[in-house]
């Protein structure tokens, strides 16, 4: 009888571990990555990194149901959710320390004073003359290289001055602590829509099975999990593929807008269809195509307004607050579940009116990470505008 008391406070410690772990694996893996390729093909790199990410459990539940459930697939009490949870520990020890032990550092991508360096042609100099942040590109009145692109990928601004083309560079960033963070409206605007998405999604995705008994729908328990991160694996690498291939195009604060509304479509879908095992599979797809979508795109906007020296106290924070939305979310969820039990003596809910304020919950933080996003466009916008108008700098000796 002890042990059954005991064993809710492990888990619950358990989780609790596992899940500050798993922030700080990812953020750093995130930031490892963001230091070898910030400079090119980012969302390429990011988007096979959550890709591995999402590899993993669909990993995992294929060997837990191959080695730990001995046959007792329906059963939990007669499989061995202990020795589960010791391997994952053993594993979790052992890439990590893979990561300390083979991990190399990038070369130094900015300068002593903090600027961050620029591509330029090999006889290039650095113009100190008109100040430390030009270079000097040709003598003369030669046609400037076109070539010559800075680190954010964007062509750079050229400047003629005494008959001489300079390069302007980009300065460089301050370093922030969390607390400047917070004080940075455009930063909640770019942390709230990614945590909120990948709540959303999580609450939806842990509780599948609870959803599928409530409909009777027990049969699709093993094939239904499978589904969201086969569908990740694809889709995130396809998605960063996007993000590269439409940098000029399309301004990352879209992908979070559509990611927003495809998770507020799925949060209205499952108020009135839930019960169809043919529209949980569809909503499972929505709410994960919004937790991609902000894993893959946070990161550009993080170094685009705060820059590359920032990003891992940056990322890393959001990833320290997502567990504990996470927990506050799905806090809610149980008490909304539990609150539409007719009969006090079982322990399940049966029917469409067990999620009714769930998904209402849901839906309205994803509305509100959809402002949050047209904050972020509208502010671009306006970036890209004083930048257009502010191409022409006077500059005396």
């Amino acid at each position: 009888m002890e042990s059954l008391v005991i064993w809710p406070a492990c888990l619950r410690i358990f989780f609790f571990i596992s899940g500050i772990g798993n922030g700080l694996t990812h953020s750093s893996a995130s930031g490892a990555v963001m230091a070898h390729y910030a400079h090119k093909h980012t969302g390429t790199m990011l988007g096979h990194l959550t890709a591995a990410q999402s590899i993993t459990p669909l990993l995992l539940i294929l060997i837990y149901n191959s080695f730990f459930t001995h046959g007792h697939y329906d059963d939990p009490i007669n499989q061995d959710v202990g020795g589960y949870m010791l391997l994952l520990a053993v594993l979790f020890g052992i890439f990590n320390l893979c990561g300390i032990f083979l991990y190399f550092p990038p070369e130094e991508d900015e300068g002593e004073d903090g600027s961050e360096k620029h591509l330029v042609p090999e006889k290039e100099e650095k113009c100190s003359k008109f100040g430390p942040e030009f270079y000097i590109q040709t003598c003369a009145m030669d046609p400037p290289n076109k070539k010559v692109t800075s680190n954010t990928g964007k062509k750079p601004v050229f400047i003629l001055i005494d008959n001489y083309f300079f390069v302007e560079a980009k300065p460089g960033y301050d370093l922030m602590t969390v607390t400047d963070l917070l004080s940075s409206f455009a930063y909640h605007c770019i942390l709230w829509p990614m945590v909120i998405l990948m709540a959303v999604y999580a609450v939806f995705s842990n509780n599948i099975v609870i959803v599928l008994t409530s409909f009777g729908l027990e049969q699709y328990s093993a094939v239904i999990p499978l589904i969201s991160p086969a569908y990740a694996i694809v889709g995130k690498v396809l998605l960063g593929l996007l993000a590269d291939k439409t940098e000029k195009y399309i301004a990352k604060a879209w992908y979070i807008i559509i990611a927003s509304i495809l998770v507020i479509s799925a949060a209205i879908l499952c108020e009135f269809f839930l019960a169809h095992v043919s529209y949980i599979t569809i909503a499972l797809i929505l709410f994960e195509t919004g937790a991609c979508t902000v894993q893959v795109v946070s990161s550009y906007l993080v170094i685009q307004y705060f820059g590359m020296r920032n990003f891992p106290v940056a990322f890393g924070f959001m990833f320290g607050i997502y567990p504990l939305f996470l927990l506050v979310c799905q806090t809610a969820f149980g008490i909304f579940y539990d609150n539409e039990i007719e009969d006090k003596s079982l322990s399940e809910c049966y029917g469409l009116h067990c999620y009714t304020y769930i998904f209402m919950m849901e839906a309205f933080f994803s509305l509100f990470s959809l402002v949050m996003s047209l904050y972020i466009l509208v502010d671009q916008r306006k970036k890209n505008e004083n930048k257009i108008s502010s191409k022409i700098v006077t500059l005396r000796e």
